[in-house]
């Protein structure tokens, strides 16, 4: 028998709402005590300039909103949080669909509002020994082989059943989803395959270890039923070298194996990545180097990780080689990359942060070509320190790049020897404000 939750959780949706009725009561019982109540807006402008001669450049610009409520807990043990959002248009030309920022109405760019997140949550325990329970809509960030992105206006969620147990450092969660509702869109549908057909579900989770402030240690797994599996191994050290000079590595390694309803668009059965990163902070300066490596052979194609879980999901994957106008993920790739970035406290301006990452892949073949592609960014942080402006953010990054022109079936175009590059300029301006309503 199927398990079909999209009528547990309206009995969710009324039960949050009956929580609004009760006001008096649950005040005298913690509901309402302790409540938060925050706005943040996101104003963002994405462009992508693909030189080919049969695609155009991509552009939308949007104004993001949402309205976070996180309740209280009855009898310390029961509440409910909620999240409405939404974007709304401010420019976008007729290629805007690969940017995510708006929602695509048959061509045409609109803006959208959704309830994006709404359940109810258990706790129990206390913050060593805990268990914490959520069913509902929920933003599922970096959770299993799920995650959802904070790159765009509107954050996208997945209805379920979560949970967590933890003691200390060690900590255990799964998850439980069949809908998906994405960051441009109001909708909520079942997921996908790349083909179109139905998932029924998506089952994961993790198990981590932490300790001190930057040092923790994650395996997960996921499976898409019938679909696709997934499993990793995640690490993140960081130790002091000096007074004024700090050393961090990272790791992820992910393996994904086709399951009976695979369709071997991306690779034929299995496909590996790995990535490793060293990161210097001395003084102004933090330092890093990356190195990642893929295996994802295709028959008669070139072949790519796929890090989602299905055509309409947003999959886990914490690799340096998730590119800005490109990713570094084709069969028997190897990356290398190198990022500098200043914090100006020192030069007078507290802070602003700028730097420049540059990456290159190589290592394709193709029909008899060998294949590379690279990409430089100019990157730009800035958080403003007036206290009548705290939460008021800025991010900007651009910068140019080349990859492969690819066919029908995403595979290089080559003719008599020699693919066909395609060049890259990407762009992205941010302007967040977050600030308490309660």
């Amino acid at each position: 028998m199927k398990m079909d939750l999209t009528s547990t959780f309206k009995c969710v949706r009324l039960a949050c709402l009956t929580g609004l009725l009760i006001t008096p009561v649950a005040q005298a019982s913690g509901l309402f005590e302790n409540n938060e109540l925050t706005l943040s807006t996101r104003n963002i402008a994405m462009y992508l300039d693909e030189d080919t001669s049969n695609s155009e450049d991509q552009f939308a610009w949007a104004q993001g909103i949402a309205i976070d409520y996180k309740s209280g807990y009855l009898a310390d043990i029961i509440g409910f949080d909620a999240t409405y959002s939404g974007a709304i248009k401010l420019g976008a030309n007729d290629n805007f669909q690969g940017r995510d920022l708006l929602r695509d109405n048959n061509g045409k760019a609109e803006s959208f509002n959704k309830i994006s997140q709404i359940y109810a949550k258990v706790k129990l325990g206390d913050d060593d020994l805990y268990v914490n329970v959520y069913g509902g809509w929920k933003e599922l960030y970096k959770t299993g082989s799920l995650t959802v992105s904070h790159g765009r206006a509107v954050v996208a969620s997945y209805q379920g059943i979560s949970g967590e147990v933890g003691y200390k450092g060690l900590r255990l969660r799964g998850v439980y989803t069949d809908r998906f509702s994405d960051r441009d869109s109001p909708t909520k549908v079942r997921f996908k395959t790349l083909s179109g057909q139905q998932i029924d579900n998506i089952i994961t989770g993790d198990l981590s270890y932490s300790w001190g402030k930057k040092n923790v240690v994650n395996l997960f797994s996921g499976e898409s039923k019938d679909y696709l599996r997934r499993s990793g191994l995640e690490f993140k050290w960081q130790t002091p070298v000096s007074e004024t000079s700090k050393m961090g590595l990272s790791g992820y390694f992910y393996q994904n194996d086709a399951l009976d309803n695979w369709e071997g668009m991306a690779f034929d059965d299995k496909a590996n990545h790995y990535n490793l990163n060293l990161d210097y902070m001395v003084g102004s300066w933090t330092l890093s180097g990356s190195y990642a490596y893929t295996e994802a052979e295709l028959e008669n194609g070139l072949g790519m990780f796929f890090w989602d879980m299905g055509k309409n999901t947003d999959g886990n994957f914490n690799s340096k080689a998730d590119g800005t106008g490109t990713d570094f993920n084709k069969d028997g790739e190897t990356m290398v990359a190198f990022q500098g970035m200043y914090n100006m406290a020192n030069a007078g301006v507290p802070g602003l942060m700028v730097g420049l990452r540059a990456t290159y892949g190589f290592g394709m073949e193709f029909q008899g070509a060998d294949i590379d592609e690279a990409e430089l960014n100019l990157l730009m942080m800035y958080k403003f320190q007036d206290k009548a402006l705290k939460g008021l953010s800025m991010m900007a990054g651009v910068g140019p790049g080349y990859s492969y022109v690819a066919d029908s079936a995403r595979n290089p175009v080559v003719e008599n020897g020699d693919w066909e590059k395609r060049t890259i300029l990407g762009a992205v301006f941010v302007v967040d404000y977050k600030f308490d309503l309660l």
